[in-house]
């Protein structure tokens, strides 16, 4: 058995640290491939080329999944919600009980959640899919948050003397590969034409649940490891001098501003279909990468040990409370069917002057083109008395 002063080496030296890293983020990499998967199957989710009714936007479709905007957003907004509500509480629950029930907790709610959302196809065709997809995604909501919590904690114990912002932005890269892997995996599908086909329909969306499940493996494994190192370390690990907890650059609260700042042009940008998406959205992976990987580690430097659950908790609300209120407003702002973007996009003073240049010309050869009679026609409209109004007034 390997002995205290062995296991202290091992967590010095990045060994035992990077091992208890790596099931660290397996915790959210299927959690993360579920919560992004209304987004890949949108069109799954709002067509209605398959309905025999003719309701457009209907918000109850029992022979398809054709949903309204509103109701495709509420399925990010509940999530949100939920996290906002429950995150706080499950930041003290996992400061006074420890990071091994958190993690078996809100990994199997994960489970319970992608599952649910999972069954709740094969209640196609009836009234009750809409709302079994809004109880899983609650679930899954009240546990995907609160894991988060749970595995910031675990890093910056693990992390907190030193490499902690590239802990957190390799625990932050192995989530994003889950939505990374979503993506590439329903493509797959849409190309082979197999997607439609219900076996490979529903098959998708049980992967989802199943990946959830190997992040609840990863949370038995993880605990273990935590439980066992913390035993092995005593007391000396919190004994340790903070002097080292910087990174080699440091300057977490400039990048973040900067982050912050320079993510603002990114959303006007895709407003314009002119501009190529994959630009834009290159600049906000970017930017939100530098901010994330700056601002988690700057929580576990500035609060004890005993109090970094309840102060992601915090965190955490305030962003979901956000991610909830603009679901909401996104979701009212497509659901309209005003051409009010295009009308400002397509104003003098928003068009290049290549574009304004060819407008003018293509407006002169119009007016050339029209009859000699279309100015006596000019006149008649300029005119506030019709020629048949007129003759009736003398």
């Amino acid at each position: 058995m390997i002995g205290k002063h062995s296991v202290g080496n091992c967590s010095e030296n990045g060994g035992y640290r990077f091992l208890v890293l790596f099931f660290n983020c397996m915790l959210t990499f299927g959690s993360y491939f579920c919560f992004d998967m209304p987004s890949v199957l949108q069109t799954t989710f709002t067509d209605t080329n398959n309905c025999t009714t003719s309701n457009f936007t209907c918000n109850n479709c029992t022979d398809c999944l054709g949903m309204s905007q509103d109701d495709y957003n509420l399925l990010y907004a509940i999530y949100a919600w939920t996290n906002a509500a429950v995150v706080i509480a499950a930041g003290f629950l996992i400061d006074k009980m420890g990071n091994r029930v958190g993690a078996f907790l809100f990994s199997f709610l994960c489970v319970l959640g992608s599952s649910t959302f999972a069954a709740s196809l094969f209640f196609r065709g009836t009234a009750v899919m809409f709302p079994l997809m809004l109880v899983g995604r609650l679930l899954f909501g009240s546990g995907n948050g609160s894991l988060t919590i749970v595995q910031n904690r675990i890093t910056s114990y693990w992390f907190k003397e030193k490499e902690l912002a590239m802990a957190f932005g390799i625990t932050l890269c192995f989530s994003r590969l889950g939505s990374v892997l979503n993506f590439f995996s329903h493509r797959v599908f849409k190309k082979k034409k197999l997607f439609l086909q219900s076996m490979f329909f529903y098959s998708f969306y049980l992967s989802g649940a199943f990946l959830c499940l190997l992040g609840f493996i990863s949370a038995i494994l993880v605990s273990f490891l935590d439980k066992w190192g913390v035993q092995q370390l005593g007391d000396d690990a919190s004994q340790k001098s903070n002097s080292k907890k910087l990174d080699i650059i440091g300057k977490r609260g400039i990048l973040a501003f900067l982050c912050a700042f320079l993510t603002i042009p990114v959303f006007g940008l895709l407003a314009f279909s002119m501009v190529y998406p994959l630009v834009a959205t290159f600049w906000l992976g970017v930017t939100y990468s530098f901010a994330a990987a700056s601002m988690w580690p700057t929580i576990p430097l500035v609060v004890t040990q005993a109090t970094v659950g309840t102060a992601m908790g915090l965190t955490t609300s305030l962003q979901m409370i956000g991610i909830g209120i603009s679901n909401l407003v996104v979701g009212q702002i497509l659901g309209k069917k005003d051409d009010n973007l295009n009308s400002f996009q397509g104003g003098l003073l928003n068009i290049s002057r290549k574009q304004k240049q060819q407008l003018l010309q293509e407006r002169e050869q119009l007016i050339k083109g029209l009859p000699e009679s279309h100015g006596e026609s000019d006149g008649e409209e300029n005119d506030p008395l019709l020629p048949g109004r007129r003759h009736k007034i003398n």
